[in-house]
């Protein structure tokens, strides 16, 4: 089935719409720029592991206008905000979609049912579905083409330094560090600095008005940014233009397109192919760009595959690839949003990214952290974070991709130690707490850190001591047979891989940091092998007697000490990804004020 009729498009460069965002950048931390402990996770409490039914229920509630509305025969109910209007134009997949332009007007019927809205249109009077992110309230703030919502201040500054924008260009973000106020972020230019961002603080008035300077105070955010358009009055220049930004994607494909059809899916170019599978760039429905991950038949079980994807579809971030649909027969299908670059490893070696100066680099690398930021908020572990399993689209946007695959992997070279003891799984359900299925491997029973009891009926237990010795002991010879008798050409990536991880079968998210660090190395070196001239095995024996990579070619000494944190022997003494994220987001500005003050005089 392909595309229904469409509309002609109107307004293909909308602005982006914070509604789109349903998960905040987890992690990032508002207030102070670095976490006070930079190897313990602040975000969240480590006594209470959020499940995705809790997070979804805090952080994609929204305003007060996405309260649900309950659907009744014949007409609305409920006394939430029915009237939307349409930011962007969209072109309907199924027969249940609307097809619309950008503002077109809405009567919402029902949105109790996800990401994808039961609406009613009040120019052509037909009911359909529509993604929920491509509307937004009349007349609101939100339906402002120069609202960005909730975007961090680094994320303002990628997008207003695009090449579309000039001197002048603005947007309006939410306040990172006060409820209820906003940001202005301006493109401005000097002959010192050339193109560069400043941010002022919008602060709000307890009578409920807005200023940027207290001799200007405007009763709404909407009047303050007209009268920045017509005289600066304070500012470092006129606000000219809203900030471009591409039409966002969808939430998904469209209302109930999880588990999709084989027959749905056109395989149309090759993109890459691996040990376990192909990567194709595909059409959904006749109509939707995606990429396609093809499997090879019995690469992993699919009841195991299909439990972890729904996690994985829930999982949120605009640093994360999207998982969009599966084809759930063998030969199983992963569909996901197309990035146009491929991949980070490819992309640095033979495209663009091999003239990529440093702070490009350091911003790709600042991309990555967020995204893993999110992940360590959301206590999942990605356990195969490198360049190649890094996606790069238009405007250098980085997104981490894969996340939670390489544990399914079935395969003894992949997964060499898949026959240790591992932790039991949580209860088969999607509201489960993601640590309970991505539990790491236990350590071996009686390991220091995890003592076992003794034997039961037995007549004398032996003391901790020699119990505890006995077994660091066999843990010591399990990982010399694991270096004894590791292939030189096994598939799973040990250069990149935590040595706990490697040897043990430890995955943590302090397993991911190490990983992050190895692929600060393929950044800086444009995709150089990590641990050049060494084997697989060599790596491992080295890495564990204390050897360390030397700094990179080309690699600041302040960035190296960041690897170098990430590799600590002890994983509890690495960094945090939300202390990453911080630190690689201000490595060239943290030296200068985070806001401008307005021209008082």
């Amino acid at each position: 089935m392909g595309c229904m009729p469409c509309k002609e498009k109107a307004g293909s460069d909308a602005k982006l719409e914070a509604l789109h965002e349903d998960i905040a950048k987890g992690g990032q931390g508002y207030g102070d720029r670095y976490s006070p402990e930079p190897t313990r996770v602040t975000s969240s409490s480590s006594s209470h592991v959020p499940s995705i039914s809790h997070f979804s229920q805090q952080m994609l509630s929204g305003p007060s206008f996405l309260t649900p509305i309950s659907p009744k025969p014949g007409g609305i109910a409920g006394t939430g905000v029915t009237l939307f209007v349409a930011l962007y134009g969209y072109d309907a997949r199924t027969a249940d979609d609307l097809t619309f332009t950008k503002g077109e007007k809405f009567h919402i019927l029902n949105n109790t049912e996800g990401d994808w809205w039961e609406a009613r249109s009040l120019s052509s009077g037909r009911t359909g579905y529509i993604p929920s992110n491509y509307v937004a309230p009349v007349n609101s703030i939100q339906a402002e083409e120069w609202y960005f919502g909730k975007i961090g201040r680094k994320d303002a500054e990628r997008q207003l330094l695009g090449p579309s924008n000039p001197r002048g260009t603005f947007l309006i973000r939410e306040s990172e560090t006060t409820q209820g106020a906003y940001s202005l972020s301006m493109r401005d230019w000097d002959e010192n600095k050339g193109d560069h961002i400043k941010h002022y603080k919008i602060r709000k008035l307890d009578n409920g008005g807005y200023y940027i300077t207290t001799r200007a105070q405007f009763e709404s955010v909407q009047k303050l940014v007209e009268h920045y358009t017509e005289v600066n009055d304070g500012l470092c220049y006129l606000l000219t233009k809203p900030c471009v930004v591409m039409k966002p994607g969808t939430l998904g494909l469209g209302k109930d397109a999880w588990e999709i059809s084989r027959d749905s899916i056109t395989l149309d170019k090759k993109l890459g192919m691996g040990c376990f599978g192909d990567v194709w760039m595909g059409t959904w429905n006749g109509c939707t760009k995606v990429a396609v991950k093809t499997l090879k038949p019995g690469t992993m079980s699919a009841p195991a595959f299909l439990e972890e994807a729904q996690i994985m579809k829930r999982l949120r971030h605009d640093k994360l690839v999207q998982l969009y649909a599966v084809v759930s027969e063998e030969p199983i299908y992963i569909i996901t949003e197309y990035m146009s670059h491929g991949s980070l490893l490819e992309f640095l070696k033979e495209g663009e990214g091999r003239n990529l100066t440093l702070p490009y680099l350091v911003d790709m690398a600042a991309q990555v952290a967020a995204g893993m930021a999110y992940m360590e908020l959301m206590n999942y572990i990605h356990r195969d974070l490198r360049a190649a399993n890094i996606l790069v689209g238009d405007r250098l946007v980085c997104k981490v991709a894969d996340f939670g695959l390489a544990r399914l992997i079935e395969d003894n070279e992949y997964n060499p130690r898949q026959g240790a003891p591992t932790c039991s799984p949580g209860p088969n359900s999607p509201h489960a707490p993601i640590t309970l299925l991505h539990a790491p491997h236990a350590p071996l029973r009686g390991a220091p850190h995890a003592p076992s009891a003794p034997l039961r009926g037995a007549p004398c237990a032996p003391s901790a001591s020699l119990r505890g010795g006995l077994l660091l002991f066999a843990n010591l010879l399990l990982g010399f047979f694991t270096l004894a008798f590791l292939p030189q050409g096994a598939k799973f990536p040990i250069k990149w891989t935590a040595p706990e991880a490697a040897l043990f079968g430890r995955f943590t998210i302090k397993s991911d940091v190490w990983s992050f660090g190895i692929l600060l190395t393929e950044l800086i070196t444009k995709g150089r092998v990590p641990y050049p001239g060494m084997n697989n095995r060599e790596v491992l024996e080295q890495v564990e007697r204390g050897y360390r990579m030397q700094c990179p070619p080309g690699c600041p000494p302040s960035l190296y000490e960041i690897m170098e944190q990430c590799w600590r022997q002890v994983a509890e003494e690495r960094p945090t990804f939300e202390y990453l994220q911080s630190f690689l987001e201000d490595y060239f500005t943290s030296t200068e004020p985070q806001y401008q003050p307005g021209d008082e005089s």
